[in-house]
């Protein structure tokens, strides 16, 4: 539910499945025209309110989106756009 961050926060991921069950997921944060994967591809069982193993830290005064995709077996997330995954941007909590 975050919506701002500030350099430095930890961040952990959790989604709900519209099918549960067993997946592996693709998590990509992106800033700055870079591709960042801080969990890797975990795999997970996956229901209501399901908690993504492992947190990440956030750098850098750039506005951040985090991205899940349930379903990794075709291409990596490679922008935001991708249609099927889930994102959410935040922005820098400024003073």
């Amino acid at each position: 539910n975050a919506e701002t961050f500030e350099d430095g926060d930890r961040l952990k991921v959790s989604l709900t499945c519209s099918r549960p069950g067993d997946v592996r997921l693709d998590v990509a944060v992106f800033q700055d025209s870079e591709t960042y994967r801080p969990l890797g591809e975990p795999r997970i069982r996956c229901g209501n309110n399901s908690i993504v193993p492992g947190a990440f830290a956030v750098t850098g005064p750039a506005p951040i989106t985090v991205c899940v995709d349930p379903d990794p077996d075709g291409p990596r997330l490679s922008s935001p756009e991708r249609r099927g995954a889930a994102c959410i941007t935040l922005t820098p909590l400024l003073d």
